[in-house]
């Protein structure tokens, strides 16, 4: 594993400042998604992916989140990614993040049908 994270830094220091990369947010997510799913998917998606693999910040956050729980042998699932997701988001704000993945739509659908 740490042969991974040393060529994935390597190749990010070969691209020029000003060459965006090629990104499929849909694949970010659908990755997200199966390791929220899935736990088997977590340490595999882990083997291969670093935060720098993402190229949405939003996308970059919720990996460093669900790496953070995995590596304190935490359960991955909405509650412990919403709880780790409010620790991690100094940088951003938590209403964009879950506006962005369409969280925010859930949880304000929650809140009309407590009333």
């Amino acid at each position: 594993m740490a042969k991974t994270n040393k060529q994935n830094i390597i190749l990010e220091n070969l691209v020029p400042a000003d060459v965006k990369p090629p990104y499929a947010p849909e694949v970010e997510a659908s990755v997200l998604g199966a390791m929220l799913i899935e736990k088997e998917a977590v340490p595999k998606a882990i083997e291969f992916l670093t935060t720098a693999s993402f190229y949405l910040k939003e996308h970059k956050l919720i990996f460093e989140a669900m790496l953070s729980l995995f590596n304190a042998s935490e359960p991955i699932d909405t509650v412990t990614l919403y709880e780790e997701l409010k620790k991690l988001s100094k940088k951003f704000k938590l209403k964009a993040i879950l506006v962005h993945s369409g969280g925010w739509k859930k949880l304000e659908k929650q809140k009309v049908s407590k009333k």
